[in-house]
């Protein structure tokens, strides 16, 4: 008699793994807000080495400061094709800051692998910050806005796409230091 009464319970298992999926991307945004603003090793300002080794999710490059307020970076992409890439920004440094935040414009070039497929160009504003993670070596994480221009040649095909970009990267300053 009591198996008679049994409602029968129904998973769709696609909007459970699309919940999981945002629960997933809001615990690693936790933590890295939890680490940026809350843990220890937040301690002492930003490095102000003149050169930095740039490793950026999706890329590599190298950071020139030629004064307080003003760095200039160059870096190589990687995805689906290549791309170069030339970031100029201000700086706002003050002593003691434990936060340096930044801003700027970023302009790139894309190409395929092997020549074949779409090439583009692409300009960025970004804006974001950089914090301290030992001595010489810092987080940097910094948004923005994105006209991109995407080409065929064989076609002769013209794409105009806006899109919103995130830049991760850790840099590791040496050199001179500029004051």
């Amino acid at each position: 008699m009591a198996w008679e009464n049994r409602t029968e319970i129904k998973f769709d298992f696609q909007v459970i793994k699309a919940q999981f999926r945002r629960f997933r991307a809001v615990c690693g945004l936790g933590v890295v807000f939890s680490t940026l603003f809350m843990s220890e090793p937040v301690r002492g300002e930003v490095p102000n080495g003149r050169w930095a080794a740039v490793a950026a999710f999706g890329g590599a490059g190298v950071r020139f400061t030629p004064t307080p307020r003003v760095s200039l970076e160059s870096r190589v992409l990687y995805g689906d094709g290549v791309g170069v890439s030339v970031r100029g920004g201000m700086q706002w440094d003050k002593e003691g800051w434990k936060i340096r935040p930044l801003a700027g414009l970023e302009a790139s070039v894309l190409a395929p692998f092997h020549g074949k497929g779409e090439r583009g160009e692409s300009l960025v504003l970004y804006m974001g910050g950089e914090i301290r993670l030992a001595r010489p070596l810092t987080f940097q994480m910094d948004i923005g806005p994105a006209l991109l221009r995407l080409h065929d040649e064989n076609s002769k095909k013209e794409e105009w796409e806006y899109q919103n970009v995130l830049n991760v990267s850790l840099n590791y300053y040496f050199g001179k230091r500029v004051r």
